[in-house]
């Protein structure tokens, strides 16, 4: 650009006046390649699937890219730098640029279809789950409602006689059971059909249909209608997924082993709430966040320190995580 605005020479350009502009617009332009690099790295590290699949591809192409951009200078050196050359190879530079970024977005745009449809399916069988558990209360409710005429006259014979202790024994034995029935976890998650984002209830319905099958007392409350969230619905899920995920690990090692969901409406947003039994020796708060940190062996250990990351990256979304009363809670809030 300097060769062809101000029709000089690379060497006149660098050994003359013009250097003072010369170095600093350089150093400008190193500085925003920089950040933008930076910016897009950041910005798709969050499809994780892009850097695992493609991953080799593009080291590849980068090492190819640095092996070629040193060759021509070093070819270039040998045979002395002219105009032409330099303006050749700087067309060369911004073609074989462009290139890369066209096959770097095709790339993205086809994992990103990929990442949605597989967050679609994944969706469609949490909601799969939930409506088979919903049936399930509804069939135990049918069930009730055809022996209730059955069980108040079994009762009303105990009653004419007068035979409290044949009452107090039948109560025992019969009606007693079906009530702790009645209290089980599948009418915990009732609450769920005030949520009215599918996403969201799928996500919620089947870590809890999880929790409930490793026998942990998991509860959902949701009073008032949750009928949006002003927050993407991937990061969303994502962060809890991870939330739960790891609610469930702590509170399964527990003897007492609970898990509560809350989601209340705040003036301008929701408040997601997650609260689990933990054990009370275990790592202070400032280093389950750490990248790396895990009780659960190497390898592990990426969960939280994601999840903060991506609450990070979405504007009005706060995460404050605290212990209390033998209780882990992490309080999700979106504005």
């Amino acid at each position: 650009m300097f060769i062809w605005i101000f029709h000089s020479s690379l060497d006149e350009i660098i050994q003359g006046t013009l250097y003072i502009v010369y170095y600093p617009t350089y150093f400008v332009i190193a500085i925003l390649l920089t950040f933008a690099a930076r910016f897009l790295f950041t910005r798709f590290q969050a499809y994780e699937l892009l850097f695992r699949r493609y991953g080799i591809l593009f080291a590849i192409l980068c090492v190819i890219t640095v092996v070629i951009f040193y060759a021509n200078i070093l070819i270039g050196k040998q045979q002395g730098f002219t105009n032409a050359n330099i303006q050749a190879n700087s067309l060369l530079f911004v073609f074989y640029f462009i290139l890369l970024i066209g096959v770097f977005m095709v790339l993205t745009r086809s994992v990103m279809k990929e990442a949605v449809m597989k967050g679609k399916q994944e969706q469609y069988e949490r909601l799969l789950e939930y409506t088979d558990n919903l049936e399930m209360m509804y069939t135990d409710m049918q069930k009730f409602r055809h022996d209730y005429i059955n069980i108040l006259l079994s009762m009303s014979e105990y009653i004419r006689s007068k035979d409290v202790e044949g009452l107090s024994t039948y109560f025992d034995q019969k009606i007693l059971p079906i009530s702790e029935g009645m209290q089980n976890n599948n009418y915990k998650l009732g609450t769920l059909q005030n949520v009215k984002v599918q996403e969201l209830k799928g996500i919620l319905s089947s870590k809890l249909i999880r929790a409930q099958e490793l026998h942990i007392d998991a509860v959902v409350e949701a009073i008032e209608p949750i009928e949006a969230v002003n927050m993407d619905s991937v990061k969303l899920c994502r962060c809890l997924g991870i939330i739960l995920d790891n609610a469930i690990e702590e509170a399964v090692k527990c003897e007492s082993s609970n898990l509560r969901v809350a989601l209340v409406k705040r003036t301008g947003g929701i408040l997601i709430a997650v609260a689990n039994s933990c054990q009370q020796d275990g790592p202070e708060l400032h280093q389950i966040f750490e990248k790396g940190f895990s009780t659960k062996g190497t390898g592990r250990g990426l969960g939280l320190s994601n999840l903060r990351e991506i609450v990070s990256q979405c504007a009005g979304v706060t995460l404050d995580t605290y212990r209390k009363d033998g209780q882990f809670i992490q309080e999700l809030e979106v504005y």
